[in-house]
């Protein structure tokens, strides 16, 4: 493969990656915190969205300009 093949891969792959954070934030997270205000509190134990969300969004924004940049 070549390298605009495999960057292109990469963008979609870190998207759908994204896509599923997102939709298992959406659909199980964002239903139970009202009853749970615990789990979305780092320092009470909770979940920390942090630490998936700024890598993702890093890894995604770059490897999308350098797909665009390459295609």
């Amino acid at each position: 493969m070549n390298f605009h093949a495999v960057i292109l891969q990469a963008a979609m792959v870190f998207g759908a990656i994204g896509l599923g954070g997102g939709l298992y934030e959406a659909l199980l997270i964002d239903r139970a915190w009202p009853r749970l205000p615990h789990l979305i509190q780092p320092q009470r134990g909770g979940i920390d969205r942090k630490f998936f969300w700024i890598p993702m969004h890093t890894a995604y924004e770059l490897a999308l300009a350098v797909s665009l940049w390459a295609n």
